[in-house]
């Protein structure tokens, strides 16, 4: 399968999103990478909505794991694992047990827990371009 290229300003978040879900099928492991304020929380943003989830989505940098219910009734987890220094501490936590739910989990900064993650997966890179301009990149990794 070919990668996934777009650029994109904030008013065209939303079919990004439509898109990205699309490309990714049945993939449940996505990690997003891009420097900070890249725009990887914003785009999680809508995919949760897209994805069904009402609550307010924000990245979880001090409790490293945020659960959201989906309106199917779903549980949909999302990663943040700047804060990690290894990944022992995201097995402390039982992130195994996330990962291999067959919930979709969406997660930030991923590095630290690379060789945790199963595969297959979607590498999601995005990059500013300008103010509101973003170039995403997307490829399935297995």
């Amino acid at each position: 399968m070919a990668d996934f290229n777009k650029e994109y300003t904030l008013d065209e978040l939303s079919a990004v999103a439509g898109e990205l879900l699309s490309f990714a099928g049945d993939i449940t492991i996505w990690k997003f990478l891009g420097n900070l304020g890249a725009g990887k929380t914003t785009l999680i943003k809508e995919v949760c909505r897209q994805f069904g989830v009402n609550d307010v989505v924000q990245s979880p940098t001090f409790a490293i794991v945020n659960v959201y219910q989906t309106d199917a009734g779903e549980e949909l987890y999302h990663f943040d694992c700047y804060r990690l220094k290894k990944a022992e501490e995201a097995l402390d936590f039982g992130i195994e047990e996330y990962l291999y739910s067959d919930q979709l989990c969406l997660i930030e900064w991923p590095q630290v827990i690379e060789e945790l993650l199963p595969v297959p997966q979607l590498e999601i890179n995005i990059s500013a371009l300008e103010q509101n301009k973003r170039k995403l990149t997307a490829k399935i990794v297995e």
